[in-house]
């Protein structure tokens, strides 16, 4: 069967994977090097008459490598062409786009992404060009992604290569007669954000900001109790908008109306759902990542179409990557997509390992837990220099009173000021004090500060220590019927067939073999019955004991 685009990707991904990792090392200059030289080997393996797939994979490397560079070195020359007319030193005011909405910074301090236009001094009026993060003080603006903001500040160039923007801006106040949106749509999605935060404000302060952080994405105290307390039991990723909480709505709208307007209508729904919520709450890499691949899991869907996950992770990537290289620097963008690229390997691994012993329900929340904590050990060592095992029990309990939150904190909103909202309310302060309760007692136990070479070690043996003991399960019996560990019973053997039939109470006396007759164990062994290994008797031939047939015993 020809494959799609979307399974064609993942040796893409693999390319640009490859390129993430070296081009800090090598270059740019020393990766395309190095793709010009394995297109020679391509073109050898195929005059010597290799496997087409092989050649498949390869180029597909080659072509992820070439594609990720191309966007990277585009990047690159958008990020120098940032720039402002006049000396950023005789800036006064700036016009910028907002393409996010405000966040605080603490200390009366809040920050937005956006798109410088032009620049003003004492004499002059200029256009300008570039990403820009903007920086201000005291309360946030009446405004957010769409809106035009004319700041009096000062302009200045980021010094740090990684950053998000080559441009910062540090406002000093705000001109309100000159905002403008530039769209009546954005200005309809601030109004409804806006109406939100108004119903959340009507609740305790903590139960606001924390529905806040988990509706909306907006951390307006980190402070709080409740969110120190995730954090120092290492779930502070079950706050941050993700494929989580894209999952859970877009399930939730798919089961809702499935029973009214039929299958292929709940999904367009759910998937129409998910891409309205990817807008409201701003674009984020994690639930962009979702967004992108629910949809084009949603596609294959309708069409027919199965394909694996690690198809779809591989499009999100390769699309995201390509057309936004900037974000590769972010941290919920590497969080996002190692966590899930550890729970789809060696996590569905350690599922399958621990279904042996644990229910299904706890062997695929501990499994997970042990795949997306490996794949991100590093990253998290190396960003906030603290790892907290705890998460690994904390998680499963913790996530499904977050998605109970979720579903009071929409049915609150939804109903309003009616007296409905009491039963949320209360439904809602039950659930916080059953999440205080239950993150103060694991976080108690401490963290474990790794650095050096074994934040990857712990990782590497996480990875890999679930493909090794599957593989020895697999392998680890001689014959098909042989049991896996040796029998505990010192009176029966731990292979079949062997020992007298005394000892082993399977055979009677009329099924007492000669000492030429073959005693190994069948290949293709009959159905057991009542007789020990007695055959099941075929229609011609008679069940009386006296006209059994020579094969009968056997």
């Amino acid at each position: 069967m020809k494959q799609s685009l979307i399974e064609k990707m993942l040796p893409v991904a693999a390319g640009g994977v490859f390129f993430l990792l070296v081009d800090d090392v090598l270059g740019t200059s020393g990766v395309v090097c190095m793709v010009a030289a394995v297109m020679p080997i391509l073109a050898v393996s195929g005059w010597l008459g290799w496997k087409r797939h092989l050649d498949r994979r390869v180029f597909g490397l080659a072509l992820g490598v070439a594609l990720f560079g191309l966007s990277s070195f585009t990047a690159d020359i958008i990020d120098m062409a940032a720039w402002s007319g006049i000396s950023p030193s005789n800036v006064e005011i700036g016009q910028i786009f907002l393409t996010s909405d405000p966040s605080h910074l603490g200390k009366g301090r809040w920050y937005a992404y956006g798109r410088l236009n032009s620049v003003e001094s004492s004499e002059l009026r200029c256009e300008a060009h570039g990403r820009i993060t903007l920086y201000g003080s005291g309360p946030l603006p009446a405004g957010g992604m769409g809106m035009s903001l004319a700041v009096r500040g000062t302009l200045s160039f980021s010094t740090d290569q990684t950053g998000r923007t080559p441009l910062l801006f540090s406002a000093d106040s705000i001109h309100q007669g000159q905002c403008s949106w530039a769209h009546p749509a954005f200005e309809v999605r601030y109004r409804l954000i806006s109406r939100v935060t108004r119903r959340l404000s009507l609740m305790d302060v903590d139960m606001a900001n924390f529905l806040s952080a988990l509706l909306l994405g907006r951390k307006t105290d980190t402070g709080s109790a409740l969110m120190r307390r995730f954090r120092d039991v290492g779930c502070m990723h079950l706050l941050a908008l993700s494929g989580f909480h894209v999952g859970l709505i877009a399930l939730a709208l798919r089961f809702l109306s499935l029973p009214l307007i039929g299958y292929r209508a709940a999904s367009c729904l759910s998937a129409i759902g998910a891409a309205v919520f990817l807008i409201l709450v701003g674009p984020r890499p994690s639930l962009v990542r979702a967004v992108l691949m629910y949809l084009l899991w949603t596609t294959d869907t309708l069409r027919g179409r199965k394909t694996a996950a690690w198809a779809y992770l591989a499009s999100a990537f390769v699309i995201q990557t390509v057309f936004c290289p900037w974000v590769t620097n972010s941290v919920s963008f590497l969080l996002s997509y190692a966590a899930l690229a550890g729970l789809l390997g060696p996590g569905t691994v350690w599922m399958r390992l621990l279904r042996r012993h644990l229910p299904v329900v706890v062997s695929g929340a501990f499994g997970a837990g042990l795949g997306a904590q490996a794949a991100t050990l590093p990253i998290v060592c190396t960003v906030f220099g603290i790892w907290r095992p705890i998460g690994l029990a904390a998680a499963p309990i913790l996530t499904p009173l977050v998605a109970w939150t979720m579903a009071a904190g929409f049915g609150a909103l939804v109903a309003g000021e009616t007296g409905v909202t009491v039963i949320f309310h209360s439904i809602l302060n039950c659930i916080y004090g059953v999440m205080e309760a239950v993150s103060g007692l694991l976080s108690c136990v401490p963290g474990i500060a790794l650095q050096g070479p074994f934040p990857w070690l712990v990782a590497a043996v996480g990875i890999i220590l679930p493909f090794i003991l599957s593989w020895r399960i697999r392998h680890e019996r001689t014959f098909p019927f042989e049991p896996r560990l040796p029998s505990l019973n010192s009176g029966i053997p731990g292979k079949p067939g062997s020992g007298a039939s005394e000892e082993m109470g399977t055979e009677f006396s009329h099924q007492q073999r000669s000492p030429g007759e073959n005693t190994q164990t069948p290949r293709y062994p009959t159905r057991p019955s009542y007789l020990g290994n007695r055959p099941r008797s075929r229609r011609h031939e008679s069940e009386h004991p006296e006209h059994r047939s020579a094969s009968d015993g056997l």
